[in-house]
C-alpha cells in the first residue's frame, strides 16, 4: 500500500487527525550507495597504482605511507556511503486532512518539523527517471503559496508517486 498509517493509539477509520506517512522507496538509495561504493573502490585501486608508480620512482621507502593512504581512502568511501544512506533515511513526509508535515532529523538528535496547510498548495508535479518509472518511485515537487511567500518543496524517493500525486491534487 502506498500510504502507511502511523497514528497515536487506536486509530479510527474516519479520524480527521490521523497522520499518514508517505512511504519512500529504498531502491534509489540502494543504487546510489552501490554506485558510490563502486566508484570509491575504483578510485582506491587507481590511487594505489599511482602511489606504487611514485614509490618505484622514489628511492625512499613509502610502504607505511601507502598503507596509511589506503586506510584513509577506505574510511572516506565508507563515510560517503554512510552519508548517502543517512541523508535519505532522515527525511519523512506526513499527510493528514489539512496539513503536510516534513520531518527532518539531523545528527545529534535535532529535529526540524515544518507544517504546511494543504489549502496553500498551488501546484503538484512529478519527476521520474527511467529507474523511477520501472520501479515506481519518484520526486514530487509541491509549490505552496500563502499570503506573502511562495515555497517549493521536493519530496524525494516517494513510492507509488502517481497515487500520492493524485491524493495531493485532490487537496487543491
Amino acid at each position: 500500500m502506498v500510504l502507511e498509517v502511523k497514528t497515536n493509539p487506536k486509530p479510527r477509520k474516519n479520524n480527521p487527525h490521523m497522520q499518514v506517512l508517505i512511504s519512500k522507496s529504498k531502491i534509489q538509495v540502494s543504487i546510489q550507495t552501490l554506485v558510490i561504493g563502486f566508484i570509491g573502490f575504483l578510485l582506491l585501486l587507481l590511487s594505489g597504482q599511482i602511489l606504487r608508480a611514485v614509490d618505484a620512482a622514489i628511492s625512499y621507502d613509502m610502504s607505511g605511507f601507502l598503507w596509511g593512504f589506503r586506510i584513509f581512502a577506505l574510511i572516506l568511501v565508507a563515510l560517503a556511503v554512510l552519508v548517502t544512506w543517512y541523508a535519505d533515511k532522515k527525511h519523512r513526509y506526513f499527510l493528514d486532512a489539512n496539513t503536510l508535515m516534513i520531518d527532518r532529523s539531523y545528527p545529534g538528535g535535532t529535529h526540524v518539523k515544518k507544517v504546511y496547510a494543504t489549502k496553500d498548495i498551488v501546484s503538484v508535479d512529478l519527476q521520474q527517471s527511467y529507474l523511477g518509472r520501472k520501479y515506481d518511485f519518484g520526486t514530487i515537487t509541491i509549490r505552496l503559496q500563502d499570503k506573502a511567500t511562495t515555497e517549493v518543496i521536493s519530496m524525494k524517493n516517494v513510492e507509488h508517486p502517481r497515487e500520492v500525486l493524485n491524493h495531493l491534487r485532490s487537496k487543491l
